[in-house]
Order: C-alpha cells, then structure tokens, then sequence
C-alpha cells in the first residue's frame, strides 16, 4: 500500500474513501505487529510456556485475517489507480 499523508475531510469525487482505508491498513499492521510481539505465533508451543494454547492460536488467525485484509487493501488501492488517470490531481491525498 502506498504511503500516503493522512488527509483532512474535503468532499471529493476521486476515492475519498482512499484516506479511511490508509489508516485501516496501518491499524491492522500495528495489530499484527502487536500481536506477534506478544505471542509466539509462529513458534510451535512448548511445555512450560507461559501462552494458553487457545490465546496463541486465536492471535494467530487474527493475525491471518490482518494480512489477507491488508492484500485485500493493496488490491482495491491498485484497482482505484487503474481507474482513475494519473493526471487527475483532485485527490486530496
């Protein structure tokens, strides 16, 4: 996903839906980080660790689902700058 300025809200005609979906994906990254911080998700669990299996492997599939929603976003970002033409500068963003 591109880096973009978080936008201030101006009514516009050109993908104003563009900056609420920036900030979805960098919400989901740092959901994502957080949570592979905090749990060994992708470390097979041992006797002894201090993790209940069921918090481990529900933070997994909560980290599953942040990456295929963030593809997810790449994907509609890429489909939107395939529609609109690159000399259209009324993007707010």
């Amino acid at each position: 996903m591109k880096q973009l300025d978080l936008p201030l809200y101006v009514p516009s005609l050109s993908a104003p839906e563009r900056g609420v979906l920036t900030i979805l994906h960098a919400a989901l990254r740092v959901a994502e980080g957080t949570l592979r911080d905090e749990h060994p998700i992708d470390l097979a669990p041992q006797l002894g660790q201090h993790h209940a299996p069921v918090v481990v492997a529900t933070a997994r599939l909560i980290v599953d689902r942040c990456t295929e929603l963030r593809a997810l976003l790449d994907f509609y970002d890429g489909a939107v700058d395939a529609v609109l033409s690159t000399d259209d500068l009324t993007l707010p963003f």
